[in-house]
């Protein structure tokens, strides 16, 4: 091991924002989310028991890779880099170069040199003449020959390069994802309110279309350590309470269309869990607070 990271930070940064800005968005969660889900749920692509299984490669690591085949394909229409402001576009350029350098990919004919010669040609006129910075942006965002055609290129070249990448990135987005336990509930929430709630009619309150299971000693181990050893509810530590065995909790109930994901899951003691019931409470966060309000 040489304590190398996996993932070229800046890179994970940025699909983890583009990917909160998918979350928020009606439009994408109501279209395009609910096609991906729904490919899973109908059997149609592998897992095919996503949301009926707490999967350790579930909603959030499929999310992950679903926002970097957004992120970096030409498969989409219109694609993330079409849909770019032209200075936005020569940094797109830029950040895949790093990308690259990063994971030490081989140089694939002239793509590389093609990039970062507009890049330079952009740094010397900025410092020379902002005007024409300007102007030249524009018309590497309107030539044919220009912007379009240079990412098309780098796309086509590195394509299997970055399909290689996709399962790292995928991950990486799935650990910040379930470290947020309130991010966890807002896309268990967010999975009913798109249709995946066992309604057969819309004038239906949700229901419960999904059977309880067992759960995988993984999946304890994973909601122990996120939720701190502690109750997420009465923060009661559950490593030295002998009479509290952890429950583990689903955020939205099954009989309120709830699902098996990860994302719908915490550790609760017995106490909390069986006060709670069927019902759905308030999520509390499990972010640490690192920093505090002084007292007045």
């Amino acid at each position: 091991m040489t304590g190398r990271p996996e993932v070229h930070s800046a890179t994970a940064l940025r699909l983890f924002s583009v990917g909160l800005s998918r979350l928020q968005d009606p439009n994408w969660t109501g279209t395009s989310l609910f096609d991906y889900v729904k490919q899973h749920v109908k059997g149609r692509e592998e897992p095919k028991d996503l949301l009926r299984k707490p999967l350790e490669m579930g909603i959030p690591f499929c999310l992950g890779g679903w926002i970097f085949d957004e992120y970096f394909s030409l498969q989409f229409s219109p694609s993330h880099f079409d849909e770019l402001s032209p200075e936005y576009k020569a940094w797109f350029l830029e950040d895949l170069l790093a990308l690259l350098t990063f994971h030490g990919i081989a140089d694939r004919g002239t793509v590389r040199a093609t990039i970062a010669g507009v890049l330079g040609e952009l740094e010397e006129l900025y410092s020379r003449d902002e005007q024409e910075y300007w102007a030249y942006l524009e018309r590497l965002t309107l030539d044919e020959e220009g912007f379009a055609r240079i990412y098309q290129e780098a796309w086509s070249s590195y394509e299997p390069d970055l399909a290689q990448l996709r399962p790292g990135y995928a991950a990486e987005f799935s650990d910040r994802v379930l470290h947020d336990r309130q991010l966890c509930a807002y896309i268990a929430r967010l999975i009913v309110v798109i249709g995946f709630d066992g309604r057969t009619d819309e004038d239906e309150e949700p229901r419960q279309w999904i059977e309880r299971v067992s759960w995988p000693a993984h999946v304890a181990r994973m909601l122990h350590s996120r939720d701190r050893g502690k109750c997420s509810l009465c923060q009661k530590d559950l490593d030295h309470e002998l009479q509290s065995d952890p429950h583990i909790d689903h955020l939205v109930p099954l009989a309120r269309g709830g699902c098996n994901d990860i994302v719908n899951l915490q550790q609760l003691c017995s106490q909390c869990n069986l006060a709670k019931g069927p019902l759905e409470v308030e999520c509390l966060s499990s972010v640490p607070g690192y920093i505090r309000r002084r007292r007045m």
